[in-house]
């Protein structure tokens, strides 16, 4: 019973902590950097969030089905290899693309911080996550 509710905790553990997260660091950004600042802030995680999607160009759907229908690691690998190639390919575009549109609409306060978080948000679809 205690490995049961020791495994509940840990998968009903990260997903709180992250919903609460933004209550607790939002407040601090905004009154460090000001209301322009998180405009420029938020402006740059939007766009990169938008790029994400473009590089996971479905793979978050349709990876998991892929390998949960594959037969042996030879095949998962294939999948996995097939994932990073196009994703490394959308982004190309989408790395760029992100940093530009940012420039482009943020003000200049924090101009090259929220660049730099849009291409981060953008690189985070190239994470793994959906493989497990």
């Amino acid at each position: 019973m205690r490995t049961l509710m020791l495994r509940f905790a840990g998968f009903t553990g990260a997903p709180i902590l992250s919903a609460l997260a933004p209550f607790i660091i939002l407040p601090l950004i905004t009154r460090v950097v000001g209301p322009e600042g998180w405009a420029n802030f938020a402006t740059g995680q939007s766009i990169g969030i938008l790029g994400m999607v473009v590089v996971l160009f479905g793979w978050g759907i349709a990876g998991p089905v892929r390998v949960a229908r594959s037969h042996s690691d030879v095949e998962r690998s294939l999948i996995l290899r097939e994932s990073i190639r196009s994703r490394l390919l959308t982004s190309t575009i989408a790395v760029p693309t992100a940093a530009l549109a940012t420039a482009l609409i943020s003000g200049p306060a924090f101009r090259i911080e929220s660049i730099l978080i849009a291409v981060a948000m953008t690189l985070g679809g190239l994470t793994p996550a959906w493989f497990c």
